[in-house]
């Protein structure tokens, strides 16, 4: 009896020591190093967010020149065959592209800003009959999109709030800026040409129905 109970003993000191050995084993990370790792994430993050701008301060407004230093640039486009509301989704064949005027949907307008879409020319031509400026934009090199979003966002955040800037594949790479009746082509960015042309034809100093609407 008394050899079982010995054995039975010797036994139990065995698995325990076998599950001591595996215990021993395991390796048990430092209690510093998850905080660590999230400290080298929040970095990085941080860095990333300065280098892409996010905590750059927005760039300053655009202020409108003394009236007599502002002059009407571009070509002035033939006469439209009507300007009033078509039935929405109906499309209408403007000429030319992209379009200074004529009739469009009974909708509100596509807004004012930078626009990363395609935007329907029906809509688009609203903008205009609020005497607002549109720029059109395909195949513009990185740093020119980046510039001209940034020259954008300083016209309207001043005077100049009712300007709209969308990607148009209707037309040759390039900028086509437009107001009501008039274009401006630029095969590349040029913060001076295109401020001239939105100073020159904004609001009441184009020749859009509705200037003074929102």
């Amino acid at each position: 009896m008394a050899t079982r109970h010995n054995r039975r003993e010797q036994i139990k000191k065995d698995r325990r020591k076998k599950q001591q050995r595996r215990v021993s084993g395991k390796r048990v990370t430092p209690g510093w190093v998850a905080p660590a790792v999230i400290a080298l994430a929040a970095i990085g993050a941080i860095l990333l967010l300065r280098q892409i701008g996010v905590f750059e301060p927005p760039p300053p407004p655009i202020t409108p020149p003394p009236a007599s230093a502002i002059e009407k640039i571009g070509t002035k486009q033939a006469e439209q065959p009507g300007s009033g509301h078509v039935g929405v989704g109906e499309r209408v064949q403007y000429a030319p592209l992209p379009p200074t005027a004529g009739s469009h949907w009974d909708l509100p307008h596509a807004g004012w800003g930078v626009k990363d879409t395609a935007q329907d020319d029906e809509r688009v031509v609203h903008n205009l009959e609020h005497g607002g400026i549109v720029i059109n934009y395909k195949g513009l090199s990185p740093d020119d999109l980046a510039n001209l979003k940034t020259l954008v966002r300083r016209l309207t955040a001043g005077e100049y709030r009712k300007v709209l800037l969308r990607p148009y594949d209707r037309m040759e790479s390039g900028i086509v800026l437009t107001a009501w009746k008039w274009s401006h082509r630029l095969e590349r960015y040029d913060e001076s040409t295109i401020t001239k042309f939105v100073q020159g034809h904004y609001g009441p100093r184009g020749e859009s129905p509705e200037p003074n609407s929102s």
